[in-house]
């Protein structure tokens, strides 16, 4: 297991947890179902390893046809997506943005799996991953107080390298991750079953396939003015 230590001394952690970050749009809490060797993560650490082993060195692939659009129209509805217009100067200007109020929870192993026996019920489904974004999900709905019979929506970035058929190359240099939602009523997301709620987490995230991955390159390659084109919830 290579170890890799950063150090910058410019920067402390005092200054990280600072909350006078400026405001943007960006998600209430991020939950990824990805791993952290990732593309352009993974190749420059492990190039490093392999040369301390004396391991042959598997040069990168740059082979950019793997995503390319099929000129087909797409076969899914994608909801993760969201076609949003700047304003222009002769509209109104957008609204300031309210501040924003960051806070860290640390969940130790004993509390993370007291959370997957809770979200689990009486089927094993769903991983630590679900349980966690099920409990994050209620919560926050919970404490923004929004109506019961309004519609709010989780998304998920997936890894999609082993979702892909064939598989991409272990060493292909690039990243290969699709969003998708899930939309809940508020009543069902605060009132209904916990487990219940980590298994449709757990099967929109299962939805994520080759079909899924390939139409949304032909959705995002029909799109006109690609700049317009935002993830859902941030939009």
């Amino acid at each position: 297991i290579p170890f890799i230590i950063a150090e910058s001394p410019d920067i402390t952690i005092q200054q990280l947890e600072e909350k006078n970050w400026q405001p943007s749009s960006i998600p209430d809490h991020l939950v990824p179902d990805l791993p952290v060797t990732h593309g352009l993560i993974s190749l420059p650490l492990d190039v490093p390893l392999l040369m301390a082993r004396q391991e042959p060195i598997i040069p990168p692939v740059h082979d950019r046809s793997l995503l390319k659009a099929s000129g087909n129209p797409p076969t899914h509805e994608h909801p993760e997506f969201k076609l949003f217009k700047l304003p222009t100067e002769a509209s109104q200007a957008m609204p300031p943005m309210p501040p924003m109020i960051t806070k860290l929870f640390h969940i130790n192993r004993d509390n993370l799996k007291k959370l997957c026996n809770v979200y689990s019920g009486e089927h094993n489904l769903v991983s630590a991953n679900d349980a966690l974004v099920a409990h994050l999900w209620r919560l926050v709905t919970r404490a923004r107080g929004i109506p019961l019979d309004a519609e709010v929506i989780c998304a998920f970035p997936c890894d999609g390298r082993k979702r892909l058929k064939p598989f991409f190359p272990p060493n292909y240099f690039g990243n290969c991750i699709l969003n998708t939602v899930l939309k809940m009523l508020v009543s069902e997301l605060i009132n209904g079953s916990q487990p219940n709620l980590a298994l449709q987490i757990r099967k929109a995230i299962d939805k994520v396939n080759d079909s899924k991955i390939r139409s949304s390159i032909d959705w995002i390659e029909q799109q006109p003015n690609k700049s317009e084109i935002k993830l859902n919830y941030l939009a």
